[in-house]
């Protein structure tokens, strides 16, 4: 991958984002690279040499690098205390590794047996702290699935720590009881599935990456990213006026039974109101769901058939991207 520097950044972080010292080690795939897309995942492996990044764009990931580094530095000298431990199991052909940012011995069962409490330390918006995060979970659990089959330890408790880089005090006070998070600092608990379906789960993701990366070599068609792993935003009708840049109102699929309908309706109703002026001028848009995973964030959406037909069909239909 190409890092550009367009907007003059001191040149620390030029080198600080050229020297990852990141590393799945000898394994087929790490636990983050398996619940994520396998279509990306293989695109990336084929043209990382091609893609580009300017090292702005970076700065979240660098953020997240320095705090690993700190916290596992406060972690040195404390008991019971495991920090940024890389562990590798061998699952369906394929070697699996994790690295584990915290286990913390929480108490001793029996003899020689310990049980842990796994942390996974995510540099993230609040916005995503009060949305429960499927890849949060299952990352976790798969980490779990290791630690018993590497060191058949039990875990009992999982937990993401997230350091959250845009609160606000008024959203603290405000928004208490829609989860917001009350401190920079905010732990949240997460599930612990059933050692069975730790075990089913990660037999299917290798299967499916494995059904990918096969499909690559032969030359057949790669498996189409979901709509979850698109981050597919709902379609919605917004009723709008020319020469307006902004709609008047948005009507959301998903927030209500038929909102083409209650679009059209108040459309009629604004036409029909002696207060509104040009009325002829309002009318109402269809604007498809937008994977803006895909349109924001994919490195590689430029070889992806999937997203070249999403932009093919529905690219100038989007407000935003005209």
């Amino acid at each position: 991958m190409k890092i550009t520097n367009k907007y003059g950044a001191p040149e620390p972080f030029m080198r600080l984002a050229e020297v990852d010292d990141y590393s799945r080690g000898a394994a087929h795939v790490s636990v983050t690279q398996i619940i994520g897309p396998p279509k990306i995942d293989v695109l990336n492996r084929f043209h990382e040499h091609e893609t580009e990044i300017d090292v702005g764009e970076l700065m979240p990931s660098l953020l997240g690098r320095a705090v690993h580094k700190m916290v596992e530095r406060g972690a040195e000298g404390l008991v019971d205390h495991i920090a940024e431990e890389r562990m590798y199991t061998e699952i369906g052909g394929w070697i699996l590794s994790g690295g584990m940012d915290l286990q913390r011995t929480i108490h001793i069962e029996k003899a020689g047996e310990a049980a842990c409490h796994i942390i996974d330390y995510k540099c993230c918006g609040a916005y995503a702290v009060m949305n429960n995060k499927f890849e949060w979970e299952a990352q976790l659990n798969l980490y779990a699935l290791l630690v018993r089959r590497t060191k058949n330890w039990a875990v009992k408790k999982l937990s993401t720590c997230a350091i959250v880089r845009d609160l606000t005090r008024r959203d603290v006070k405000n928004k208490k009881e829609e989860g917001y998070p009350q401190s920079w600092i905010w732990v949240v608990p997460v599930k612990l599935w059933p050692v069975k379906e730790q075990e089913r789960y990660l037999l299917e993701r290798i299967r499916i990456h494995q059904d990918a990366r096969r499909a690559f070599e032969w030359g057949d068609p790669l498996p189409n990213c979901t709509s979850e792993e698109r981050w597919m935003r709902s379609e919605k009708w917004e009723l709008r006026k020319i020469g307006r840049k902004t709609a008047v109102k948005v009507f959301h699929s998903g927030k209500m039974e038929n909102p083409e309908k209650a679009a059209i309706a108040e459309m009629i109703k604004f036409k029909k109101s002696p207060k509104t002026k040009e009325p002829e001028k309002y009318h109402v848009e269809y604007v498809p769901g937008e994977p803006i995973r895909c349109n924001e964030y994919c490195r590689v959406s430029g070889w992806c058939d999937q997203q070249k037909q999403w932009q093919k069909d529905y690219g100038d239909k989007i407000p935003e991207l005209r």
